[in-house]
């Protein structure tokens, strides 16, 4: 994983970050090393990295309690996650459409939204498609008058 990171792999600095966060595969448990490498990840606009950025700001783990980082993280993740999203990337939809639902950050619940990129994700073949189709049949059936 380090070397798939060193490579300049996001998704590898991220996966390191969650190592350290958690204290897994034999790493100690250190969130300020956790966010050396979610902010490497974030640095080259991995949207789950950015969140976990935002969330450690806000939170205080690994770093000090800075709400502008915080919100300025969470908005990067709102930024990058709507680029994959309209870019045709399913997993980004249906994040997109949970972000909508449930409100997030500085994102009101819209149900409208949601309802739009859950249906997007829903429209394509792949492991996500099931998972889309439910979120659209509950929301459909929560907001029938």
């Amino acid at each position: 994983m380090k070397k798939a990171a060193d490579q300049g792999h996001a998704q590898s600095m991220f996966a390191i970050g969650n190592y350290y966060s958690h204290g897994l595969f034999g790493l100690p448990k250190d969130r300020a090393e956790a966010v050396v490498w979610f902010r490497k990840a974030a640095e080259l606009g991995f949207p789950l990295a950015e969140d976990m950025l935002g969330a450690a700001y806000e939170y205080g783990q690994g770093v000090e309690r800075d709400p502008a980082q915080a919100k300025h993280w969470y908005q990067k993740t709102l930024e990058d996650t709507r680029k994959e999203a309209e870019q045709g990337d399913a997993a980004a939809q249906l994040w997109l459409g949970q972000m909508y639902e449930r409100g997030f950050s500085d994102v009101q619940k819209n149900t409208a939204l949601a309802l739009y990129w859950y249906r997007k994700a829903a429209q394509q073949d792949g492991p996500l498609k099931s998972d889309a189709q439910s979120a659209v049949a509950r929301l459909e059936r929560d907001t029938s008058p």
